[in-house]
């Protein structure tokens, strides 16, 4: 007859009940380990958002302020072609600095700006200017003027010119390097050239208008290929000008005199002209707190950068064709992303 043992059954319960609250005590304790994990990965995860946040909000402050940069330099070259006088300097960088604010408040006093707290902002944007209509326009370019500049053959210069002409193999061209990507050109061959003496830009449309070839801002290397001179004449014929020349027949007069060609020659070249219409204009933003503004401003350039702290950058590339009467259209746009750094 089996004996029951009422105390023996009662201690393996317990050593059994025991060794249940020892494993779930050390799951329990395995979920916390866990959860401290991801709430770290968590809030490690949101500081990095908050971060790259911060950084994109100073890229885009630094694209907005090159956006303005191309603005204020459109204004004043408007004011240039409505004036008939050249007041911007063609290929020299010029800062503008613009004002920043927290926050803008519409009182009874009117529109008003609050100071951002904390370090003064630096906001600026380094401008420059580039006069499109003393180059070649690829697309309407005779091609006798494109084998004298390019360097090339006959022709593969008649096969470019042919291409982007009304009732052509293509379309006109939109930018330079596609002499390389239609396979008119080699890399070889492109590489070679002096590209700021081409543009795709100066004269848009199959039937350009007339003068839209600025005689007094193409270099002497532009001049005599257009011309038909050695560039030692074209050089000749630019010193003649002084400051410029103010007509047309004054500018075949300094022809005549340097070939011995009647001054009526340049008269039957239509795309001869005195004034420029179209520019390229390319915009650096700059957006930062300022450490020290007095140390900034007094350091030489290459030394400013370390009064800087969360410095961005943008770009902003616009070409600009005027009219007659000020009106003017954009004819590219491209924005280029900048650099974003941290504290210095």
């Amino acid at each position: 007859m089996r004996t029951y043992k009422p105390h023996t059954t009662f201690a393996m319960a317990v050593r059994e009940r025991g060794g249940q609250r020892g494993a779930a005590l050390v799951l329990a304790l395995s979920m916390l380990v866990l959860f401290g994990i991801l709430g770290t990965c968590y809030l490690r995860y949101m500081n990095l958002t908050v971060v790259e946040g911060d950084m994109e909000l100073r890229r885009v402050r630094a694209e907005q302020l090159a956006a303005a940069g191309i603005q204020v330099a459109v204004e004043a070259l408007r004011q240039e072609v409505l004036q008939a006088n050249r007041y911007v300097d063609r290929g020299v960088t010029r800062e503008f600095s613009f004002n920043t604010y927290g926050a803008i408040s519409h009182g009874d006093e009117g529109v008003s700006g609050e100071a951002i707290p904390g370090n003064p902002r630096l906001a600026i944007a380094g401008v420059t200017i580039h006069d499109e209509s003393g180059r070649v326009n690829i697309n309407h370019a005779p091609a006798e003027v494109l084998q004298r500049l390019m360097g090339i053959d006959a022709a593969t210069a008649r096969k470019i010119a042919e291409y982007a002409a009304p009732g052509g193999q293509g379309q006109p061209f939109l930018s330079l390097d596609e002499l390389v990507t239609r396979n008119l050109l080699s890399q070889s061959q492109y590489d070679a050239l002096n590209l700021s003496n081409f543009t795709v830009f100066s004269a848009p449309g199959s039937q350009p208008g007339a003068g839209y070839f600025n005689v007094n801002e193409a270099s002497p290397a532009v001049l005599a290929a257009v011309l038909g001179l050695s560039e030692e004449q074209a050089t000749r014929v630019k010193s003649a000008a002084g400051d410029g020349f103010t007509s047309l027949a004054a500018f075949g007069q300094a022809v005549a005199s340097v070939t011995g060609a009647p001054a009526t020659s340049v008269e039957g070249n239509s795309s001869l002209g005195l004034v420029s219409r179209c520019f390229r204009v390319v915009s650096e933003g700059r957006y930062a707190k300022l450490l020290d503004e007095g140390a900034y401003q007094a350091a030489a350039p290459n030394e400013r950068g370390r009064y800087l702290s969360n410095s961005a950058s943008g770009r902003v590339e616009a070409v600009v064709l005027f009219g007659d009467d000020g009106t003017y259209e954009i004819l590219h746009w491209r924005r280029g992303r900048g650099d974003a750094g941290g504290d210095a």
